[in-house]
């Protein structure tokens, strides 16, 4: 029984769960072309994704080969604006801590103004008591 044992497996205890990985598309990095051509006929590896920017107009593009060497390419095009930005808006966004930084110091000034006035308040009146009680003696 003991050889039988031995050269005998349970199936069920050889039974492994099978892990699936997940894949991700791994990007490939940039490329410049000189047409959206070109980028369409770009090799892309199975798995990547690469990113082409068109040397001659405003379009970037972004292929995509799934994991299987028989899917087809995912292709997108991208049109490139440039956004000008206006000089009131640049002028707005550059000292915005400015005026965090200006109402801080106003509120800290008109506090040294308060404790002021209560110092000079107090003054008088510590001398009025001494006075009663030179009075008193």
């Amino acid at each position: 029984m003991n050889s039988y044992n031995q050269y005998y497996v349970n199936p069920y205890y050889q039974q492994q769960i099978p892990q699936q990985a997940t894949q991700q598309i791994q990007n490939g990095g940039f490329v410049n072309v000189r047409s959206e051509a070109e980028a369409r006929n770009y090799p892309v590896a199975p798995g990547s994704s690469i990113t082409f920017f068109n040397e001659t107009q405003p379009y970037c593009y972004k292929k995509t080969m799934g994991f299987s060497p028989l899917d087809h390419p995912t292709f997108e095009r991208y049109k490139i604006v440039k956004e000008e930005i206006a000089e009131e808006q640049q002028a707005d966004a550059e000292p915005s801590w400015k005026a965090d930084f200006d109402n801080f110091q106003e509120q800290l000034d008109d506090l040294r103004k308060e404790v002021q006035a209560l110092k000079a308040k107090a003054r008088p009146s510590t001398k009025k008591k001494e006075e009663i009680k030179d009075d008193a003696e």
